[in-house]
């Protein structure tokens, strides 16, 4: 299987959404986090942890917890009221 880096991505390359940060979603193992983050990549999810059970699903509240978190990192302040819904 092929892993896509994301320094090689053409999102990286171009000045005008070089600077939007690369979340990785994907059913491969954890162990690939390292390499991908390794290449660019923000953050990394494995599909099987976002949703624990059948028909629930923790993606709205884990992204929200990894933009606050990118945002800390780029010196950016979130009020604790914010929300993405």
């Amino acid at each position: 299987m092929r892993i896509l880096l994301v320094e090689d991505s053409r999102s990286k390359r171009d000045k005008a959404t070089a600077a939007i940060p690369g979340v990785v979603v994907s059913g491969l193992s954890d162990k690939n986090r390292e390499k991908l983050m390794e290449s660019g990549a923000e953050d990394y999810l494995e599909k099987n942890a976002l949703i624990p059970g059948k028909g629930v699903t923790l993606l709205p509240k884990v992204l929200e917890e990894i933009v606050c978190r990118i945002s800390r990192r780029r010196g950016v302040q979130f009020s604790q009221t914010t929300t993405f819904r």
